[in-house]
Formats: structure tokens, C-alpha cells, sequence
């Protein structure tokens, strides 16, 4: 039982802020903060005030260990993996992704069919003139905005023509590169497109040589391997366990082939 989504769902369904709920329980509004967030958990009976104060009451069932989230599971991989979000992310940037890459973090592991949040993709790049021939090469009339960070002011980079031959494109990716360097010395930059958001690092050849390819209705995309996939959420560390437990008399997830490395 997620008992800081119980105490949200809750809250939001009675139409109360965090501070109305707290004194409707006889509580501060951090404690109910904090057991939201899944900082802390309130004792049984502390529960039972919240939720009163919330106008419910607590049933509880006995039901076998990780059973929501074998269902979760489940239900994701009932889903076409190109409706998933990773893959609606993907789809925004894949035309601007060289062929050495590689899907990291939780966009991977929904790609691999862990239910979880993906509010990005995490792309691993290499530095490779390839990888910037790709970035600057024409997509139509699409073309996404580069950022040292999330959401901030973007920077103007270079993009080449539609009718140029592949020297000058090259050329134009070296440029790239330069600029990319002296904005983003760390190596990670951020690109958007529309709603879609990637985090993308800037990595040696042997970072990206161990993938699972991922089939989709649109081409196939490299992801990290279930096993190398960690997090420091509590919650979406809980939903990966489960998956490797399920997945290793299994085999791969639906759709998904064990690359070189």
C-alpha cells in the first residue's frame, strides 16, 4: 500500500489543501507533507484520523507480496509500447539521435515495461562526429531547442541545409560540437521539442556498448539494461525490483533483444 498516494487521493478527492486536511486531523501541515511525500508514515490510528478528517475510512485486505505491482505491470505491457510515454518522447527527438546512443534511467525501464513516471528522456550520446552530424542535420521543419538546463533560455547552435552535401554537414556538426563544449562543459546539455524533454549526455563509445534494443512500430531504440537501471526513489527503486524479479525466469520484456556488449 503507497500510503502517501492513499493520504493524497484522499485529500484531493475531499477538495482540501494540505493545511485544511492538517487541522481537520488534529495534525501540522508538514507531518501531512511529509507522509505524502513518503518521507515519513503515520502510525495506524494516525492514518485512520487522516482520513476520517478526509471523510473515508480504511479497509484493508490482505493480498499476496507486490501484487500492485505485478498488475501495474501487467497493465503497462498490455500497452503498445509506442503509447508509452518514453516512446512519445522518443518519437520528438529520434530523428536528431546518431546511432550510437543509448535510452537511460526510468524512460528505459518504462521502455522495458516498468510502470513508472517518465517526465523525460535521459539520452546517452557519443562523441562521436557522427552523433553532431545528426543533431545538425535538417528534419523538415522541425527542429528542437538546445539548453544548457531544463526549461531555460535556449542557445542559438548551428544546422545545416537541406542541400548540403555531407562534407558541409560534418563541418556544421564540428561547429556544434565547439559550441556544445564551451556551453555544456560538463558535457550534458537539454533538448526540447514541443512537450517532449531529453536530458542528453555526451559519453565515450564504452558507455553505450551494452543496450537492449527495444522494437517499435517506428524503428528500434537502444535502451540500458534492466539490470544497470537504479534509482534513489523509494517508490520507483520498489516497481524495478519487482520487474527483475518477473522478468528473470522470463527472459527479455515483449519486444525487447539483448545487444552486443
Amino acid at each position: 500500500m503507497d500510503v502517501g498516494a492513499l493520504i493524497k487521493k484522499a485529500r484531493y478527492e475531499a477538495r482540501l489543501s494540505q493545511s485544511e486536511l492538517a487541522e481537520r486531523a488534529g495534525m501540522t501541515r508538514f507531518a501531512i507533507s511529509h507522509y505524502e511525500s513518503g518521507r515519513r508514515l503515520p502510525s495506524i490510528p494516525g492514518l485512520r484520523a487522516i482520513l476520517a478528517a478526509a471523510g473515508k475510512q480504511l479497509h484493508a485486505e490482505l493480498e499476496p507480496l507486490d501484487a500492485d505491482v505485478r498488475a501495474e505491470i501487467a497493465r503497462l505491457a498490455a500497452l503498445p509500447i509506442e503509447e508509452r510515454d518514453a516512446a512519445v518522447h522518443w518519437e520528438r527527438f529520434r530523428a536528431f539521435v546518431g546511432p550510437e546512443h543509448r535510452v537511460e534511467g526510468v524512460a528505459a525501464a518504462e521502455l522495458l515495461g516498468a510502470p513508472v513516471p517518465v517526465g523525460q528522456l535521459d539520452l546517452a550520446l557519443v562523441d562521436a562526429p557522427e552523433t553532431y552530424a545528426a543533431l545538425v542535420r535538417p528534419d523538415g521543419w522541425r527542429w528542437p531547442s538546445l539548453s544548457v538546463r531544463r526549461d531555460t533560455w535556449p542557445f542559438d547552435w548551428p544546422r545545416a541545409k537541406a542541400a548540403d552535401e555531407e562534407g558541409r554537414v560534418a563541418e556544421v556538426g564540428l561547429r556544434l560540437r565547439a559550441l556544445l563544449r564551451d556551453q555544456c562543459p560538463d558535457g550534458v546539455f537539454w533538448m526540447a521539442s514541443g512537450r517532449g524533454r531529453a536530458r542528453v549526455r555526451l559519453v565515450s563509445p564504452a558507455e553505450v556498448e551494452r543496450f537492449v534494443e527495444v522494437v517499435t512500430a517506428h524503428g528500434t531504440i537502444r535502451v540500458a539494461p534492466l539490470h544497470e537501471i537504479e534509482s534513489t526513489d523509494p517508490r520507483v527503486a520498489r516497481v524495478l525490483r519487482v520487474l527483475r524479479e518477473t522478468a528473470a525466469p522470463a527472459g527479455d520484456p515483449a519486444g525487447a533483444a539483448e545487444g552486443p556488449g
